[in-house]
C-alpha cells in the first residue's frame, strides 16, 4: 500500500531530480508473493524486499530524471543495526543495477572506530546530537549533515554536467 502511494505521489509531481531514503520501517517480516510470511533478512525475504525496491525504482526511472537514493544510517541497537546493514546490500545492488545514485549515509555517522554514535561534528565542525535517543530518527542537526552528503553528490554530478555539455 505505501509502494503505491509512493508511485501516485511520483506520477503526480513533475521532477528533475528525486531522491529517495526508505526502508527505516521496513524491518519487519514480509509476505512473499505467494502469501506466505518470510523472516527478515532470510534469502526469500531479500528476495522480495528487492521486488519491492524494483517497483519503486520503476515509478522513480519514468521520471527521467536524475535518482539519488539514500542509504540507510547505522543504527544504535545491534540486531537493528544489522538489518540495516543488510537492506542496504539490496538498496546498493538495485540502485547500481538500475544505474541510480547510491549515497552511503553511514560513514557520516560512525565513531572513530566504525560504531554507531549519536554525537558527530555538524557542518561546522563542533561536535552535537545527531541522533535521536531512539537510535534511529535524526535530530535537526543530525538532518542536515545527512543533506549535506546528499548535496556533496548532487553538486558534483551537477558540475561534470556542466562542464561535459555546457549546461547553463
Amino acid at each position: 500500500e505505501k509502494a503505491r502511494e509512493l508511485e501516485d505521489s511520483i506520477a503526480k509531481e513533475p521532477a528533475n531530480i528525486v531522491i529517495v531514503m526508505v526502508g527505516e520501517g521496513d524491518r519487519v517480516t514480509l509476505k512473499s508473493s505467494s502469501g506466505r510470511r518470510v523472516a527478515i533478512m532470510s534469502d526469500e525475504w531479500r528476495a522480495e524486499y528487492g521486488r519491492r525496491l524494483d517497483r519503486i525504482i520503476k515509478a522513480v526511472k519514468q521520471k527521467n530524471a536524475g535518482v539519488y537514493w539514500v542509504g540507510l544510517p547505522n543504527l544504535a541497537r545491534g540486531d537493528a543495526n544489522q538489518q540495516a546493514l543488510g537492506m542496504n546490500e539490496v538498496i546498493r545492488e538495485r540502485a547500481y543495477q538500475n544505474g541510480l545514485r547510491f549515497i552511503d549515509a553511514i560513514a557520516g555517522f560512525q565513531d572513530e572506530i566504525g560504531a554507531y554514535s549519536a554525537y558527530g561534528p555538524d557542518m561546522t565542525g563542533k561536535v552535537r546530537v545527531l541522533r535521536e535517543p531512539d537510535g534511529v530518527n535524526f535530530t535537526e542537526a543530525g538532518n542536515r549533515k545527512l543533506a549535506h552528503f546528499v548535496e556533496k553528490e548532487l553538486r558534483r554530478d551537477l558540475n561534470q554536467a556542466k562542464t561535459e555539455r555546457t549546461v547553463p
